[in-house]
């Protein structure tokens, strides 16, 4: 029984010997969080965002400083190459912010965005001004083209369909918007 245990214990010692190893990958390789250029527009929360061509497109919500008036403003985040040869780590100021054309629809918060084929952005639907009020007008984007308006959310018998709180996504040529609350309804 006194060998069962040793050689127990010795299994257990060197597997937490071996899981407890040093990597030579560079912090963004394992899958650590790391700082990016700070943010220059104003504060917001409850926004949306969507990515064509590796730049990200991040807008509207509610800036937590005044939460009763919402957001139109876009902004387009550029990224850079994190440098391997700096000796003292990330420096943060790589990539950059830069304010793209305002989005033209009403001002919103808890919209819904993404992208579909690296090309064109899509966002609408979320709550109004009042707070209150959910939204059914959708707008794409285009880097060269900017924002179009496009059709609403409608079902097979034309009701409309406005949501807020809801989640999107792009998949080949389809976007697709799920769940979410239009006061009511779930």
């Amino acid at each position: 029984m006194k060998r069962i245990n040793i050689t127990l214990f010795a299994i257990l010692l060197m597997a937490i010997c071996f899981s407890c190893t040093h990597t030579n990958l560079s912090y963004t390789q394992s899958g650590n969080w790391v700082s990016r250029a700070t943010f220059q527009g104003v504060a917001m929360g409850e926004g949306a965002c969507f990515v064509i061509n590796d730049q990200a497109y991040v807008g509207t919500g509610i800036n937590p400083l005044t939460p009763n008036i919402k957001l139109n403003t876009m902004f387009r985040y550029s990224y850079a190459q994190i440098p391997t040869n700096q000796p003292y780590g990330y420096d943060s100021a790589y990539g950059s912010w830069t304010s793209v054309t305002d989005f033209p629809g009403q001002a919103r918060s808890n919209a819904v965005a993404f992208a579909i084929g690296g090309t064109t952005g899509y966002l609408g639907g979320g709550l109004a001004n009042d707070g209150f009020t959910p939204l059914n007008d959708y707008y794409s984007y285009t880097p060269g083209g900017g924002w179009v308006q496009i059709d609403s959310l409608v079902d097979q018998y034309g009701n409309s369909h406005p949501r807020y709180d809801a989640v999107a996504f792009g998949f080949d040529t389809t976007g697709f918007v799920l769940t979410g609350t239009d006061n009511y309804n779930y």
